[in-house]
């Protein structure tokens, strides 16, 4: 059963946009297909509410990742 911590773990370890994006799209198509043919059940509100702001979070984070520290240097 995938629940609040699956989603929360699997959120924290995308290690790229991407990865964050995809975690984000199978996120949101187990919420439109839990209970289509089985028993499980959907996230509340409030669980989306939080995932949503660590996404954000997590979101920036790798962006700052993603930008170099210091500007590159040229040789002329």
């Amino acid at each position: 059963m995938r629940d609040f911590p699956f989603w929360h773990n699997a959120l924290k370890t995308a290690k790229t946009q991407v990865g964050l994006a995809t975690v984000a799209a199978d996120l949101a198509t187990f919420q439109k297909q839990t209970g289509f043919l089985d028993e499980e059940k959907k996230l509340t509100e409030p669980q989306l509410k939080t995932l949503r702001e660590f996404y954000t979070a997590r979101k920036k984070a790798l962006d700052r990742e993603a930008l170099p520290k210091e500007k590159p240097k040229f040789k002329k």
